[in-house]
């Protein structure tokens, strides 16, 4: 039987079994929504820190690697279509990871409420 993305966590990370319950219980805590526009607005982070010249030159050329293997927004929203629409799909007991709906989320300023 194959691990769990979970398991395969734990193992690469070497966590015990305290941190094992904590991993699992941050992973059932996020939602597929959640997670779409978590993976959406860094793609959009990362997008303006390539662009931000007043950056050093690493930051953003680091930037610019890292998106070329990012998902797109349209990408994430076709990965949650399919997991949607796929009663049949072996997901796992992670279940789905996307989703094709989020909620925009725009991040206040620390001083901000």
């Amino acid at each position: 039987m194959p691990l769990t993305t979970e398991e395969v966590l734990a193992v690469e990370l070497g966590l015990d079994e305290a941190d094992r319950i904590r991993l699992r219980t941050e992973m059932e805590m996020t939602m597929p929504d959640e997670r779409s526009r978590a993976v959406v607005q860094t793609r959009d982070f990362l997008v303006n820190l390539s662009r931000d010249s007043s950056l050093p030159e690493k930051v953003r050329s680091d930037a610019i690697f890292l998106l070329r293997h990012f998902p797109s927004r349209n990408d994430v929203i076709l990965a949650g279509r399919i997991e949607e629409q796929s009663e049949t799909l072996p997901l796992g007991a992670m279940g789905p990871v996307f989703s094709s709906t989020f909620k925009e989320f725009a991040p206040t300023s620390a001083g901000q409420k």
